[in-house]
C-alpha cells in the first residue's frame, strides 16, 4: 500500500480492559489521523480516549459508565 494511500486513513486505537473471570471492559477509543503523521520517524504521543465507539459501518455504540 502506498504512503499517499495509508495517509487518506484513520486509525481507530480501542482500549479493553481483559478480565480473566468476567467480561472484558471497554475503557474508550481514540482516531489518529494518519496524514498528521510523519510516516518515516518513530513518534510517541498521548491520547484521550473517547467513550464512544464508532464502528466501520458508521453506527455509533454508546459506552454506559
Amino acid at each position: 500500500m502506498s504512503q499517499d494511500i495509508i495517509k487518506q486513513r484513520i486509525l481507530e486505537i480501542s482500549v479493553w480492559s481483559e478480565d480473566k473471570f468476567s467480561e472484558n471492559i471497554y475503557l474508550g477509543s481514540s482516531y489518529l489521523r494518519l496524514n498528521a503523521l510523519e510516516l518515516k520517524e518513530e513518534q510517541c504521543e498521548w491520547l484521550s480516549l473517547e467513550h464512544q465507539r464508532n464502528t466501520a459501518l458508521g453506527h455509533t455504540i454508546q459506552h454506559n459508565a
